[in-house]
């Protein structure tokens, strides 16, 4: 399976993954939040939109924490802008240190309780790589 690079800084690497181009793939390098943060997923979105990707797989292993404000900059700003007349799936990878901290507990709860958002997004938790992708390509 080869991943085709779409973007690398110095916060995260994007790619489409294989098998068959199926799913968008961000993996954060370092720690980020605010600024930084924001302006990766938005880019990861709009490659995800023009490929016309519904499966995310985000490495989230790097990523210490998640603060209040970028919960809720996903939340009231970021999810709204996909096209929730489609079906999105998310696994996330974490690491055991911090299970706790991510993923974000508003989102969790705006995929589990808003009615928009209900049924059109799934995000499950994972500690493995192989774990995730096997769920997401299910």
């Amino acid at each position: 399976m080869i991943d085709i690079l779409i973007f690398q800084n110095e916060y995260a690497r994007l790619e489409v993954g294989s098998p068959n181009n199926m799913f968008i793939q961000l993996t954060w390098l370092q720690h980020a939040s605010g600024e930084p943060l924001r302006r990766v997923m938005m880019m990861a979105l709009e490659h995800a939109r023009a490929k016309g990707l519904h499966l995310w797989l985000i490495d989230m292993r790097r990523i210490h924490y998640t603060t209040m404000e970028d919960q809720l900059w996903t939340v009231k700003e970021y999810l709204p802008t996909f096209d929730l007349r489609l079906h999105y799936r998310t696994a996330c990878v974490v690491s055991l240190h911090n299970l706790d901290l991510i993923p974000d507990v508003l989102v969790q709860e705006a995929l589990q309780h808003d009615p928009i958002l209900t049924g059109r997004m799934e995000m499950e938790v994972f500690h493995s790589i192989e774990d995730a992708k096997s769920w997401l390509l299910l």
